[in-house]
């Protein structure tokens, strides 16, 4: 049976997918039979087979290809065990295994994240703004009633009106047959729709953004009018802005029939406020930067400069956006490295991005990964040496490694291990100093 086990650029794994035989598609959407949800990826990005007992991969004209052991591939290769092929900014390791009895193939993987890089609704729009659920479960229910994961208790809102599936890297939401239904950026979801970040998400009345966990919301941005919730006042008011705009138009008429002689007006200079242009392009550029979408973000702002290359707010934003993306690069090339398992150089790279970051908790929850690893690796190096050839110094460093392992259960059992390896030199003169500091270690 082959196996495949699915990384990604951040070294988060997914559930294994193992066949033995058939053929399954990867790609970014929904009716592939591998998933992998990113821009990276094509919609129909390439297929893995079982021909004759050998596993072979072809490129279905993907736009970034198909890379096998370091190498771009354009035809149909051969997999062999403990292949590494790259799609994307996914890495899949083949292994091969004897079939147990009993297995069956699987034709779908989810990817799964840790908690520190998933996401949250943050509700948006009325006098609850602000409020934000984490989407940390499999299932996230949405409804009236209190089953639900995020209960709304709203007359809008069905008892039990949407499920968000995490997918860790994304999420899928579900419209559950609501009455007042499910729109993502105004459009009524029917059936499953992937999310994006920033998508704008409303259950019948009440609005969401999704985002990831760090992302901040700027709230005015989504912020109704306080007439929304009264609908005479806000009748009133449509009449008084229709009125208003007539009688503008008719004063509009009547100075420019005025000033026939005089010089008129661009359209465009009549259209268009330059200010007000600006003033939006700002706010757009400002939108993609809380959204953590720096690259487009300065995109946006480069337009400006070309027009303004002297204004503050501007100039400021895309020095701001710029720490970002270097930051974003750190933790791309430390991600990496830690793939890679070069853990110390992993940690420099981890330990330069910004404190002020929004990648910065990320950043600190990986040093700890990594700094774990480090110490599982020290004391797994030292047991294997002292199985092969033990002396005081390779004990001394199983003592001092095991007990900082952070995984508890983990740690017992390594605990265990080496003071049952320890009580057997216990009585050798040439390991009484080491025996002694040891248990001393393993007693704290």
């Amino acid at each position: 049976m082959y196996t495949l086990i699915i990384e990604d650029a951040h070294g988060r794994a997914a559930e294994e997918i193992s066949f033995s035989q058939g053929s399954y598609t990867i790609g970014r959407v929904e009716g592939s039979d591998i998933i992998l949800p990113s821009s990276s990826v094509s919609r129909t990005h390439a297929r893995i087979s079982i021909s004759n007992g050998k596993c072979y991969i072809d490129d279905l004209g993907s736009a970034n290809g198909i890379i096998v052991n370091g190498v771009s591939v354009k035809t149909r290769q051969e997999l062999k065990n403990g292949a590494k092929v790259r799609i994307g900014e996914y890495t899949l390791y083949l292994e091969y295994k004897e079939k147990l009895s009993g297995e069956q193939d699987i034709l779908r993987t989810q990817i799964v994240a840790s908690n520190q890089n998933g996401y949250k609704l943050v509700r948006v729009g009325d006098k609850f703004a602000g409020e934000e659920f984490s989407l940390s479960e499999s299932q996230n229910s949405i409804g009236r009633t209190e089953d639900n994961y995020i209960l709304l208790s709203d007359p809008s809102i069905s008892r039990n009106h949407a499920a968000i599936h995490n997918l860790g890297i994304t999420s899928r939401l579900t419209d559950l047959g609501s009455s007042n239904g499910t729109f993502v950026n105004g459009k009524r979801v029917k059936g499953d729709i992937l999310l994006q970040s920033g998508d704008e998400i409303r259950f019948g009345n009440i609005r969401f953004i999704f985002v990831p966990i760090s992302a901040r919301v700027d709230l005015h941005m989504y912020a109704r009018s306080r007439y929304s919730s009264n609908r005479t006042l806000y009748v009133i008011v449509a009449a008084s802005i229709i009125v208003f705009v007539a009688c503008c138009s008719l004063l509009l008429v009547y100075f420019l029939s005025s000033q026939s002689k005089s010089k008129a007006k661009p359209v465009a200079e009549l259209k268009q406020d330059p200010q007000l242009l600006l003033s939006s392009k700002l706010s757009q550029a400002n939108e993609h930067y809380s959204q953590m979408r720096y690259a487009k973000a300065e995109e946006v702002v480069q337009e400006i400069l070309l027009e303004w290359p002297n204004d503050i707010s501007a100039n400021k934003l895309l020095l701001e956006i710029q720490k970002e993306l270097h930051n974003d690069a750190l933790m791309r090339e430390a991600d990496a490295l830690y793939v890679s398992k070069l853990y110390e150089e992993a940690i420099e790279k981890y330990s330069e991005v910004s404190a002020e970051s929004p990648f910065a908790g990320r950043a600190a929850s990986r040093i700890e990964e990594v700094e774990a690893k480090i110490i599982q690796s020290q004391y797994i190096t030292a047991k294997s040496s002292c199985d092969i050839k033990p002396d005081p110094e390779c004990m001394q460093v199983m003592c001092t490694s095991v007990v900082q392992i952070k995984d508890f259960k983990e740690r017992e059992e390594r605990i265990k291990e080496t003071r049952a390896f320890v009580n057997n030199y216990s009585k050798r003169r040439d390991f009484v100093a080491a025996v002694r500091h040891c248990r001393k270690a393993l007693e704290q």
